[in-house]
């Protein structure tokens, strides 16, 4: 696996910390855990895209298909 070169540390500290945030409050609350996202036939394909995204993401990369059916 090749090395990633880090061009502006202080713009990636930026984005690692808001997803960290964004991680402590999806799981700070059990409740939380089953929340269902439904993605509404009126959204843009880039809405639906970033949608499907940070679901993936914030369920600590579960399989897609799990996501959208729980």
């Amino acid at each position: 696996m090749g090395s990633i070169k880090i061009k502006d540390e202080d713009a990636l500290n930026v984005v690692l910390r808001t997803f960290s945030f964004l991680d402590e409050i999806r799981w700070r609350d059990t409740s939380n855990y089953n929340t269902i996202n439904f993605a509404y036939p009126e959204m843009s394909d880039d809405e639906i895209l970033l949608t499907h995204w940070l679901c993936y993401v914030s369920d600590r990369q579960m399989p897609f298909r799990r996501i959208w059916d729980v």
